[in-house]
């Protein structure tokens, strides 16, 4: 009979209403065994019309089901192959196989049931994406027989998605059905389920604290990452084997140094659980890292008041948009060789209005090469400004007229024909803005820059921040008093782009801090583009980074921070050496 299938399956398409008729009659000849004889060619996923012939044949002859449920013909992925290629020719499968479970008040062997009916709620929880498979499995969440209750709660859970639902069954006495209740929780982002979830992983059943792992991880709780660390060092083996699976579950690097730990662990099940979390880890850091498309810059790494260190970056796209909404279990900072299990990740963004001004000026140093660079990553800038900020640009070429700097400058009226920068909303008046030249009145062309701007942004409404370059830097005994209280005066933050040597910078880096602002620091004129480019992405996008170092409060450790994600992956090597103010600038 296999040869007879066979041979007809292959003649179908040379002669369909042959093949057909000699399918029929060798169905009739013997059901049981012509599904026997069929199996061999579905299970190799037999195609073709010949093949969609069979497999509808066996639909419509109910034969196909019996099968598919048989765990002595199929293992279960063959079980779930095999399905998903009949549901490509037949899509009511799902429901048909649904209808087949033994509903309240059947005759017993009328319907599936006992292990039969296990099998068909796994290869319906692989091949139905669909609700409408919910109403005709709801009896089953009520079934005596408590293992294909929990599987129904799992199926029907993952499907309704929804917390009440869910959470109904966590109160279960079946631990089996508790455990797989939470798991229909994984993925939900709902807030009301953080402390009941913080609660689960405190159950004394593995299963129940491990998917409750799960889910918080999946809802971003960075919390979890401590909880998780003590299920893998739990003293029952059967914990630490969970804590093993919820690691490899996560593929969260971090984890990577406990996981080897765990090699060495008294019991083969957990040493063969953090085996297989580290190959999964590793493939999946490895696809982040071929990914690419991350480019993640730091700003600053700075001391909190509460002894936190925080440390500033931003991050881009390949096309050097900001990238938002990044998780923040994505973000590692590691210390040696340990990764903080305590961290804060937030997100700096927002739909206000920002009032951006940048300041090039030549007589403190820079050579007009780079002014020409800092115009260019203006120019660059403008392709991502958003069209509701209002931006302004001010070019100041060669002193006209030598004088000290003093505060009155800045609350001089400013020409409305020399000084006063126009800014605007619409991307190319920036970038036309940024090729007027004007002339620079004061020693230091960047107080006249600064001054001009800050009297053009008075009257606009926003966050106010001046992006301002600098060259060679301020005297040691230059007074920065009066720019800060100006700028305090307005709401503004002040944000440098300076070529200086470190110690001639100091009065910058000073400048930035205390109005709220960042130094970027440019190594040469080469670097200046990409110093300009990077202080106004931080203005429009950043991520925080906040963590409590293990050394002396109040000092920023040498750490490296790490981004993990599937569209890419980024790392920064941080080593702050005698950080003024408890604020450290990379140079």
């Amino acid at each position: 009979m296999p040869e007879m299938i066979a041979q007809s399956v292959s003649d179908f398409e040379r002669n369909p209403t042959a093949a057909a008729q000699a399918l029929r009659e060798t169905l009739a000849m013997d059901r049981d065994a012509f599904a026997e004889s069929a199996l061999p060619l579905l299970k190799a996923g037999v195609g073709g019309p010949g093949g969609r012939y069979l497999t509808t044949l066996l639909v419509q002859s109910d034969l196909l089901i019996g099968k598919l449920c048989d765990t002595s013909a199929l293992t279960l992925a063959e079980a779930i192959s095999m399905a998903k290629h009949v549901a490509q020719i037949e899509p009511l499968l799902d429901v048909r196989l649904a209808d087949k479970l033994l509903k309240p008040g059947d005759a017993p062997g009328s319907r599936l049931d006992g292990p039969a009916a296990e099998r068909a709620m796994e290869v319906l929880d692989a091949i139905s994406d669909g609700t409408r498979v919910v109403p005709i499995l709801s009896h089953m969440v009520r079934h005596p027989n408590e293992r294909l209750r929990s599987k129904a709660v799992l199926l029907i859970g993952r499907r309704v998605r929804s917390a009440k639902w869910s959470m109904q069954y966590v109160a279960e006495a079946d631990v089996r059905v508790q455990a797989n209740a939470v798991e229909a929780l994984w993925g939900l982002e709902d807030g009301e389920l953080l402390e009941p979830l913080r609660g689960l992983i405190k159950s004394t059943n593995n299963r129940v604290a491990g998917n409750a792992a799960i889910a918080l991880y999946r809802m971003h709780d960075t919390a979890v990452i401590e909880e998780i660390r003590a299920l893998a060092t739990h003293e029952a083996a059967s914990f630490r084997a969970t804590g093993a699976w919820v690691m490899g579950n996560t593929a969260d690097p971090r984890f990577l140094p406990a996981l080897a730990s765990l090699l060495i662990d008294p019991s083969p099940q957990v040493r063969t659980t953090a085996f297989r979390a580290i190959l999964r880890t590793k493939r999946a850091k490895s696809d982040s890292m071929r990914a690419g498309g991350i480019d993640m810059r730091l700003l600053n790494a700075s001391s909190q008041p509460d002894g936190q260190c925080c440390l500033s970056t931003v991050i881009t796209n390949e096309k050097g948009k900001p990238r938002e909404g990044i998780q923040p279990v994505c973000f590692i900072v590691w210390e040696d060789d340990r990764a903080s299990d305590s961290f804060v990740v937030r997100e700096q963004s927002g739909q206000e209005v920002r009032v951006i001004g940048f300041g090039i000026a030549s007589g403190s140093g820079i050579p007009d090469t780079a002014l020409e660079k800092a115009a260019s990553a203006i120019v660059e800038c403008a392709k991502i400004k958003r069209s509701f900020d209002y931006w302004g640009v001010t070019k100041l070429t060669a002193a006209a007229q030598a004088m000290p700097w003093d505060a009155a400058v800045l609350d001089k009226p400013q020409a409305p024909d020399a000084n006063v920068i126009r800014f605007t909303m619409k991307t190319s008046q920036v970038v036309a803005d940024s090729a007027q030249n004007r002339a620079s009145r004061t020693e230091h062309g960047i107080l006249e820059a600064f001054s001009s701007l800050l009297a053009s942004m008075k009257a606009i409404s926003g966050q106010r921040h001046i992006i301002l370059l600098a060259g060679t830097g301020f005297p040691a005994d230059f007074d920065v008093e009066p720019l800060i209280a100006a700028a305090s005066k307005v709401k503004t933050a002040i944000h440098i782009a300076g070529l200086a040597p470190a110690q001639s910078a100091n009065a910058l880096k000073e400048i930035c801090r205390l109005s709220g602002g960042n130094y970027f620091h440019a190594g040469s004129e080469e670097e200046l583009g990409a110093a300009f480019d990077t202080a106004c992405r931080a203005i429009l996008h950043r991520y925080e980074v906040l963590f409590r170092p293990r050394g002396t409060a109040g000092e920023i450790p040498a750490v490296r921070l790490e981004l993990c994600t599937p569209e890419g992956h980024a790392e920064i090597d941080i080593k702050p050496v005698g950080a003024a103010h408890g604020v450290y600038y990379p140079s």
